[in-house]
């Protein structure tokens, strides 16, 4: 997408790109918004996380057969804006390089490379048709809204496959098929202006938006997320900005009027109070920074295996007794630019904020000329606004619907493009590419499979069975924290403890937390050996001072008599 050089072939296209590619990549988010597999131990992550890779790799392979020409950057500010993602992914690769745990790094690394080629894929696919691309996220969220109101009525998506939810009910059953329901609140609040450009359209078929639209704000309201309704009425108060004055404020002072009647018995009726949340989210920012700042940080991924002993570090020097209904293990930090901070470093998250920054202005100088840029850039800055308070750059469908949003920057029919000219000299290097992509991808969702079905034959009391599961897991995927604890676990409960201690031993390479402690801990006990096991506790109570779990088992084990 940077300027041709002399010879590749730079013209204005005389026709649009191929049909079946265009409705490919305008399908891509609904794609993400839809697919799960109940079989999964993670039953929404891995298949999403696969999805915008395989996505992603399908699109640019089509790309290439088609020889579709890719968007040219024609002014300044979108050619930095190319070189601050290039600064951005080169940060995440770097980090990576240096961290301690690379292979911790993998896949969120393809996550981060997915979402920023699928802009410009997207954009070469999708030229001529913004029209298709608007299409696509508002039915995505049109589908999102529609399960979560029929979660709210009673319906699950397990349901049909014989399975059962994990939680009792209340608020976290709205999770539609994102998981949870803070996610399908960020997840509509970003979706929300393509719905809103359609339900604005002078016609009869807008009223079928408009109720995709009123659907979408009663599921948030049903998943009582204050960010989440903060965020849908930010992506509709700011497209109305671009309209007519009148029409602007009568407009704007509706939204403001609901938005304030809305947040306020939302926060009656959330369960957690606002002063609850805003120490609990505090707390976990100043727990991640409680070891300052790095040029190129942990590394990518990292957050979830070096978080519980930083919090042990910090209840070290901070002994506040208030704070420990907060310590609980945390994957993410709830503010996915402080993540990046801590696990890229200053040179990553700068060139993040960056990429951002410039990315956003470059749509605002299109709002005057293009009447799809205010409605892009509102689902931008909703989408934003929710990374300061969760993580919805961590997924995988937000993640994607960002770099959608901005493709619209890239979308204009008479620009300047790159022409691809030989069709065998790029597929057939691209088909290998995807097809190890494809290996690397899938291995943490088969991975996830075994964890399943190791849990379900655990359940069962059948320890053998699940010792087989959870191996055949890591041989998947060695990363899979659940599946080297929950081996440990069941080598115990077979009897072999001597397994059952070398694989917890092993198991610290790929988490680090108290369950681990406590495991090893009884693991020891079972073996006879009870003065090694307080030596164990004791010392996982230095790493971690916050754990009840160690001080209640570090009691039960010492009342034991000795055997």
């Amino acid at each position: 997408m940077t300027p041709p050089a002399a010879g590749q072939g730079d013209s204005l296209p005389a026709t649009l790109p191929s049909r079946i590619l265009a409705f490919f990549a305008a399908s891509i988010p609904i794609l993400l918004a839809c697919v799960y597999c109940p079989a999964l131990q993670s039953a929404f992550f891995p298949p999403k996380n696969a999805i915008l890779v395989c996505a992603t790799m399908v699109l640019a392979i089509g790309v290439f057969f088609t020889r579709s020409s890719i968007p040219c950057a024609v002014s300044a500010i979108e050619r930095n804006f190319l070189y601050a993602v290039a600064a951005f992914l080169f940060g995440g690769l770097l980090s990576a390089s240096f961290s301690a745990h690379k292979e911790l790094a993998i896949q969120p690394l393809l996550i981060l490379i997915a979402g920023c080629l699928l802009m410009p894929l997207a954009a070469s696919a999708l030229r001529g048709r913004s029209d298709w691309l608007i299409h696509g996220i508002a039915i995505s969220g049109y589908i999102v809204a529609a399960v979560a109101i029929a979660n709210r009525f009673g319906f699950d998506v397990f349901t049909p496959f014989g399975l059962h939810p994990s939680y009792s009910g209340g608020r976290m059953q709205i999770s539609s098929m994102l998981g949870n329901p803070n996610f399908v609140a960020s997840y509509l609040a970003t979706s929300a202006p393509a719905l809103l450009y359609l339900a604005l359209r002078p016609s009869i078929k807008a009223w079928v938006w408009r109720l995709g639209l009123a659907g979408s704000f009663a599921s948030i309201w049903w998943t009582q997320s204050r960010i989440g309704l903060l965020c849908f009425f930010v992506a509709l108060a700011l497209p109305l900005l671009a309209r007519s004055r009148k029409q602007r404020w009568i407009a704007i002072g509706a939204v403001l009027v609901l938005f304030a009647a809305s947040a306020s018995l939302v926060n009656r009726t959330n369960p957690r109070s606002l002063t609850t949340a805003s120490t609990g989210r505090t707390f976990l920012w100043r727990v991640s920074l409680a070891d300052g700042v790095h040029l190129l940080g942990d590394g990518p991924g990292t957050f979830y295996y070096t978080y519980p002993e930083r919090m042990g570090r910090w209840f070290a020097a901070h002994p506040d007794g208030s704070l420990l209904p907060f310590a609980d293990m945390q994957e993410h930090a709830h503010n996915d630019f402080l993540e990046f901070l801590v696990s890229t470093g200053v040179l990553g998250a700068a060139a993040l904020l960056a990429t951002l920054g410039i990315g956003v202005g470059s749509l605002l100088q299109r709002v005057t000329s293009d009447p799809r840029a205010p409605f892009a850039l509102a689902g931008i800055v909703a989408l934003l606004l929710g990374a300061c308070f969760d993580f919805p750059l961590q997924r995988a469908e937000t993640w994607a619907l960002l770099w959608l949003w901005f493709a619209f920057a890239f979308l204009d029919l008479n620009r300047r493009v790159i022409r691809f000219r030989e069709r065998a000299t790029v597929l057939a290097p691209a088909s290998a590419l995807g097809i190890v992509l494809l290996v690397v991808v899938m291995r943490p969702a088969i991975a996830s499979y075994h964890v399943h079905e190791g849990l379900a034959w655990e359940a069962q009391s059948s320890d053998q069975r699940a010792v087989e599961e959870y191996a055949a897991a890591l041989r998947w995927d060695r990363t899979n924290a659940d599946a080297e604890f929950y081996l440990a676990r069941a080598l115990a409960n077979s009897g072999r403890t001597q397994d059952a201690l070398e694989q917890a031993r092993i198991a610290q390479y790929w988490l680090d937390e108290p369950d681990l402690w406590e495991l090893r801990a009884r693991i020891l006990v079972q073996m006879g050996h009870k003065q090694a096991a307080l030596a164990e506790l004791d010392d996982g109570l230095r790493r971690f001072p916050y754990s009840s779990l160690l001080a209640s088992a570090r009691s039960e084990i010492s009342a034991e008599p000795e055997k």
